[in-house]
């Protein structure tokens, strides 16, 4: 038995690792078929007590790690230890902390408050903060950016609580690389730092009320002369950014409310009317209780505030205006759920619709937003929205609304990349294939997203762009493939854009030594490009002989080393490729999209037919595609009744080598005597039955 939570429906059961536990405590309903809940005492001390199981197997309750932590929320717990987790931690040194855990520790999303006062919202790594985030600092200072090993690394946006900053690379929070620093009362430095220090560039300085301009080279100044003021034409936040899209997220939030609006009309003649002054009310009044939690009303709050919904505040009048609608709307939007969302949930139920989720993302994205605007993140702010957003939520899932697709994350914007149409055009004129662009225009989508928040500062959560495709031969894998690394180009991710293709043999080398040789050769071919390995499988072996294993060992440090100038695509059926990412967890952890291309059906092969007959000249008479068609369906249905595992239908390859094949009959067929242009080109029905009846021959 292993060491978790599990319930049988009708019976009750749970099991434990004797190994570990040394208490179980079940609590049941009279009729003895539900856990209401089990307390768990396990031999390391660790204390859980489930209070129930979701569907996807988590449990809800507590976890308490003496001398550690104490955690309320989501998790799996094994062998006294949360091994995956969403909630909140207390820990005995009064640090708190509010998102995704693994291991016993922040990993994913989350929210960290530290006791001196220090807090950070965005990704974590291993307990680290790592990926992109912020922090605040109980100095007043505030980063926005990249974080590694829970530093600032990477680019990123330095403010100070006197209205300095600092825009550009960080090293271990040292400004380190291209930047740019501005003092706010008599310096301006652009160029390159170095440990802190301003390296080399371009100094301006204020000196009894008059700018001096230094040329720094080596971290000294090797000229200098008067100037006029420099102008600054720029501000260390995003704040136009932000506004601009808050903006276009409320616009989104009015086209629902029109929906609703029309919706109830059409049905009944009601009139839902004012459904988006409440939808703006909701919320006002989030906006607000994250506000309200500070001791005192932050300037960018109320600016952003300003902005967004057009008012001119002052802090003292934002403040009587908070106090006048704050009841009214506390009572109306957040005691319960609002009228206007339980008629929009009542449409999504009726329809099949999830506008209420898209809404509730656009809400959820406000609160993060005036959360991460200031310098200072509260803990009563972090409670709030993890609670009433955790709340409707369960109100939705009850309701069973559906999911979103992906992120809420529903904007447009321009973006600048190079013009991809071509190479869409050419994907969307592939025959058949439906899903794999779907799946490809779903990739590409997602990574433009991330790429926006990127530029606009906001968390991005890590991606890799490396791909799994599966699929019998001949059904366009490499075709798609080499689209997709130029599309990769077009829009930024890749310099290049080429493809190298290779298989086993052409990273396997035949003695110690020689693989690792060979590997890199290639890998140097694909920088900055996509590297496709075809039959990926045939690299992994249990054999101690083969040499399969140093290919991927190197190819994985590979795609370590060169994360940002190399995406790599293994492509094969899909049960061994299966096996090949079971047999490495590196491979695993690096291979999380998968991409499937079906066979063929027996009018896509014609089509293919057609296109291959066509651009080599030939014509095809109307008998011979009916002829066609019913060839290639007895062919499909010939290889769906194989039983032989290691028969593998080919797709269009088998069109290619039969066309080859009738290419080679017509000609001898014409070779003797006067022929003319028509019966050079024309493919007869003769042709057809010839090959196909010494086929069965």
């Amino acid at each position: 038995p292993k060491c978790n939570y599990r319930i049988k429906v009708n019976n009750l059961g749970i099991n434990f690792c004797s190994n570990c536990n040394q208490l179980i405590e079940v609590k049941t309903d009279k009729n003895r078929k539900l856990i209401v809940a089990a307390e768990i005492l396990f031999k390391n001390g660790v204390t859980f007590k489930c209070l129930g199981i979701k569907d996807n197997g988590f449990a809800r309750g507590e976890v308490i790690i003496p001398n550690k932590f104490r955690f309320i929320g989501e998790c799996i717990c094994e062998h006294g230890k949360i091994i995956k987790g969403k909630g909140k931690i207390s820990y005995t040194n009064s640090d708190k902390y509010n998102g995704e855990i693994v291991n016993d520790t922040p990993h994913g999303n989350g929210i960290m408050i530290w006791k001196n006062g220090d807090a950070y919202t965005g990704e974590w790594k291993d307990g680290f903060p790592s990926g992109n985030g912020i922090m605040t600092y109980d100095s007043g200072a505030r980063y926005e950016g990249a974080f590694k090993n829970g530093l600032p690394n990477g680019y990123g946006i330095m403010t100070w609580k006197n209205g300095s900053w600092y825009k550009g690379n960080f090293k271990n929070k040292l400004c380190h690389g291209q930047g740019k620093y501005y003092d706010i009362h008599n310096l301006i430095e652009e160029g390159e730092f170095k440990n802190n220090k301003f390296w080399n560039g371009i100094r301006y300085e204020r000196l009894n009320a008059k700018w001096i301009k230094n040329t720094i080279e080596n971290g000294k100044s090797i000229s200098s002369e008067p100037c006029a003021e420099p102008e600054l034409n720029e501000e260390a936040s995003s704040m136009y950014e932000l506004v601009k899209e808050l903006k276009i997220r409320l616009k989104e939030c009015n086209k629902i409310a029109v929906y609703i609006e029309q919706y109830y009309k059409d049905k009944n003649g009601i009139e839902a009317k004012m459904i988006f002054k409440d939808i703006v009310q909701h919320i006002g009044i989030i906006i607000i209780q994250i506000i309200r939690s500070n001791k005192e009303i932050c300037k960018s709050h109320v600016k952003l505030f300003n902005e967004i919904f057009g008012f001119k505040y002052k802090i003292e009048e934002f403040q009587v205006f908070i106090n006048s609608v704050l009841m009214e709307w506390s009572t109306k939007y957040l005691a319960d759920t609002p009228y206007y969302f339980e008629l929009c949930i009542e449409k999504d139920v009726e329809t099949g619709t999830n506008d209420s989720r898209i809404l509730l993302s656009h809400y959820h994205f406000f609160a993060l937003a005036f959360l991460s605007i200031d310098h200072k993140i509260d803990y009563v702010e972090m409670e709030f929205i993890t609670d009433y957003f955790t709340k409707v939520e369960r109100v939705l899932n009850e309701k069973k609304i559906k999911q979103l697709e992906r992120e809420g994350f529903y904007l447009k914007d321009k973006y600048k990349e190079k013009k991809t149409d071509n190479n869409f055009e050419e994907l969307d004129g592939l025959i058949g294939l439906e899903k794999v662009k779907q799946d490809v225009h779903t990739l590409v989508n997602f990574i433009r997203v991330q790429k926006l928040r990127k530029e606009r500062n906001l968390p991005v959560p890590n991606m890799s762009l490396h791909l799994v495709f599966t699929g019998n031969p001949g059904t366009g894998k490499t075709t798609v493939a080499r689209i997709l690394a130029a599309i990769y180009k077009d829009i930024g991710v890749l310099s290049k854009g080429h493809l190298v293709e290779v298989d086993r043999s052409g990273l396997v080398g035949g003695y110690v030594g020689q693989t690792a040789i060979k590997t890199k050769e290639v890998i140097d071919k694909a920088l900055d490009g996509v590297l496709f390995i075809d039959e990926a499988y045939t690299l992994s072996s249990s054999s101690e002989q083969d040499f399969g294993q140093e290919a991927i060992d190197t190819l994985l440090k590979a795609m370590e080393d060169y994360r940002d100038r190399l995406i790599v695509i293994v492509a094969g059926y899909l049960e061994p490729m299966e096996k090949f990412l079971n047999s490495n967890p590196g491979l695993r952890s690096r291979f999380n999209k998968y991409i499937h291309f079906d066979d063929y059906s027996s009018d896509e092969l014609l089509q293919i037919f057609e296109v291959i007959v066509k651009k080599n000249g030939y014509i095809l008479l109307d008998e011979v595609k009916a002829y066609m068609h019913n060839a290639f369906e007895q062919m499909k249905r010939k290889a769906e009744a194989n039983i032989d595992p290691s028969y593998h239908f080919g797709n269009g390859r088998v069109v290619r080598n039969i066309f080859e094949k009738l290419v080679s009959i017509q000609a001898n067929r014409i070779s003797s005597g006067y022929v003319t242009d028509t019966e050079l080109m024309t493919i007869s029905l003769d042709d057809c039955k010839a090959l196909f009846e010494k086929q069965k021959a």
